[in-house]
């Protein structure tokens, strides 16, 4: 009785463990391809669950395989780009980049390609973007794979677009919508279309616009993309509207709504709103307005899309104040202030306290809108002034590359002459040394040559390495939320003033700054000028500001002063109406601070004192000094 007792203790026991053992294994037989296929159909519906998809195949690479893992990676590199994570997402696109070249799979390398050069275009690094590209597009067209040249060629011509490019981005776009047609894909055909209308947009043809609009909303009827067909319906709301047909833009709007209703898209919808709003306050149809943007306001909360909610906010507020409303103007100006500085939106604020400062104008609170009005200037100041020195860092690193390609080349020229010479000298030389000292010279020169022409290309090597150090650390870099959010904060501090950030070299816009100082403010007529006041006036530092005068003007910051001091000097002199007034006087209000620097620097330049210019000029023993208007040569 008591071993048939234990015996079955025992026996359930063993068969808890085995229970728990079999709960612990992993479920046998996964279909990996399933998965990243639902993966791939939720990445933009539900990209949450589509990276929960995404990195179980990366936790299963053994058993789910190199090709499908590197799937995998390309998907959590385009949901973290989703996410504006773009330093992660390059990661991973350049980590499946590699794995797709080492597998050898064409249409991986494609892919990975497409979405490096899309990233690198998030990120404003449209010279590595287009080499993406246009490297994807030889090797599609090699493998003959119309879809994939579709892609590259969308993505060639976005960065043309961008550089306003339009007769290139045209043709990109019509040869991308050709390929999709060969590929039998209609809906990025019907993008591609798209695309052109938008470029005749920019060109202001609206009806030619219109016409290709409406080819890309017969490819969407189609394919039978719902959003897509909402999105370009929007578009050619958009188009009529600036034709000023408000009536017929309201319609494609109202149709484009329907559509995202049905489809519950409230991203689209949002722009269908925003847009509509629009056409209302220009029909005077406020209340519509006010309706429509209320909505965009719920909408953007519900999905915590920030700008959309400073945008909505500042057009009621602007609404309320041409019906009025001061008081609920004041306060929707308000809330978009605080949500903008909240979020770090700072390129609307300035906008946004204009808004503000005509409310408080009407409110008949002057003290308050002139405060107001002083800090959007600032503002406005501070963000043109960080644009203006992005644009200025993206053409220095363009002109350091190109100089230290210049060298590369130069020197490799010389290194190639050099090495013929070499050659002649050395046949010569291994002869005479043969036939005077023997073997032993022979190998003491050989050396000593083998070293020069290794320290030659080692010299070679450095310029390369300098210039790839150069592209690393002068990238430039987007103007960044953090970077306006400075310079907002510094605007908004009392007295505050924007600042120039001096830069080490300088391109024409530059230059185009210091001829404005000199032929249209006359700064040079400041007796105390220097070039330190002149290097603070261009927003540069005094080296780039000599070598850019050595360069553009081929002399000095002096010699340049003078220069301009004395033609400014001769004009007055020529001018009759000038004569009754002192020479010494003339001088003064040349830019010259003294009666000796006047006369010996205007010597020097004309060869006659200027007593004796002007007496010349009056009579006419010297030609009148030329390029004057109204006077006789």
């Amino acid at each position: 009785m008591k071993s048939s007792f234990t015996c079955g203790i025992l026996a359930l026991v063993l068969l808890a463990v085995l229970s728990c053992s079999v709960k612990q294994k992993p479920v046998p037989n996964r279909n990996y391809t399933v998965i990243l296929h639902e993966a791939d159909s939720l990445l933009r519906i539900m990209p949450d669950s589509a990276f929960a998809r995404y990195s179980a195949l990366t936790r299963d690479s053994v058993q789910a395989g190199e090709s499908l893992f590197t799937q995998a990676l390309i998907g959590i590199s385009t949901y973290y780009k989703g996410k504006a994570k773009y330093d992660t997402a390059m990661h991973l696109a350049a980590r499946a980049l590699q794995l797709s070249v080492k597998q050898g799979d064409t249409l991986l390398i494609l892919h990975s390609l497409l979405l490096n050069g899309n990233l690198s275009t998030d990120c404003l690094r449209s010279k590595e973007a287009l080499q993406f590209y246009k490297d994807g597009l030889s090797m599609a067209k090699a493998s003959k794979i119309a879809l994939e040249e579709n892609g590259f060629l969308v993505g060639i011509g976005n960065i043309q677009l961008d550089q306003a490019d339009y007769p290139a981005a045209f043709r990109s776009f019509t040869e991308a919508a050709r390929m999709a047609g060969l590929a039998g894909a209609t809906d990025k055909e019907s993008t591609a279309f798209n695309n052109l209308s938008l470029i005749l947009k920019f060109q202001g043809d609206f009806k030619e616009a219109i016409r290709y609009g409406r080819i890309s909303l017969e490819l969407d009827k189609k394919s039978g993309k719902k959003l897509d067909y909402a999105n370009h319906l929007m578009n050619m709301g958009v188009f009529y509207e600036n034709m000023k047909r408000n009536d017929s833009a309201l319609w494609y709007y109202n149709k484009a709504g329907e559509i995202c209703t049905k489809s519950g898209d409230s991203m689209i919808m949002i722009k269908v709103r925003f847009n509509r709003s629009n056409v209302f306050i220009l029909q005077n149809r406020y209340q519509a307005a006010i309706n429509d943007l209320k909505n965009v306001q719920r909408y953007c909360v519900r999905h915590a899309i920030a700008e959309g909610q400073v945008y909505a906010l500042s057009s009621l507020a602007e609404v309320y104040s041409k019906t009025g409303n001061a008081a609920s103007a004041l306060e929707k100006a308000d809330s978009a202030i605080a949500l903008a500085k909240q979020h770090g939106i700072v390129n609307t604020l300035a906008n946004l306290y204009e808004t503000r400062y005509q409310v408080l104008d009407a409110l008949g609170r002057q003290k308050e809108a002139l405060s107001t009005a002083l800090l959007a200037q600032h503002i406005s100041d501070s963000i043109n002034s960080a644009k203006k020195q992005s644009e200025i860092s993206k053409l220095n690193m363009q002109f350091n590359t190109e100089r230290k390609d210049n060298e590369i080349v130069t020197l490799s020229d010389r290194l190639q002459a050099e090495a013929g010479t070499r050659r002649m000298q050395s046949l010569i030389i291994v002869l005479l040394v043969l036939l005077l000292t023997g073997t032993a010279g022979v190998s003491v020169y050989i050396f000593n040559l083998l070293r020069a022409r290794t320290d030659a290309y080692k010299a070679l090597q450095a310029i390369y390495a300098g210039r790839q150090l150069a592209l690393e650390h002068t990238e430039p870099a987007a103007i960044t939320d953090k970077a306006l959010n400075t310079a907002v904060e510094t605007a908004e501090k009392p007295g505050a003033v924007p600042a120039a950030d001096p830069l080490p070299l300088i391109p024409d816009i530059a230059f185009n700054k210091l001829k404005q100082l000199f032929d249209e403010d006359k700064i040079f007529l400041d007796a105390q000028l220097s070039l330190e006041k002149l290097a603070l006036a261009t927003g540069i530092g005094k080296k780039e500001l000599t070598l850019l005068i050595k360069i553009r003007f081929e002399t000095g910051f002096y010699p340049l002063l003078n220069m301009y001091r004395v033609e400014h000097a001769m004009k007055l002199l020529d001018d009759r109406a000038n004569d009754k007034l002192k020479v010494e006087y003339i001088g003064l209000k040349s830019g010259f601070n003294s009666r000796p620097t006047f006369y010996s620097t205007f010597t020097q330049y004309t060869g006659l004192p200027p007593a004796v210019y002007r007496q010349a000029m009056i009579e006419k023993d010297l030609p009148p000094h030329p390029g004057l208007p109204g006077e006789e040569g």
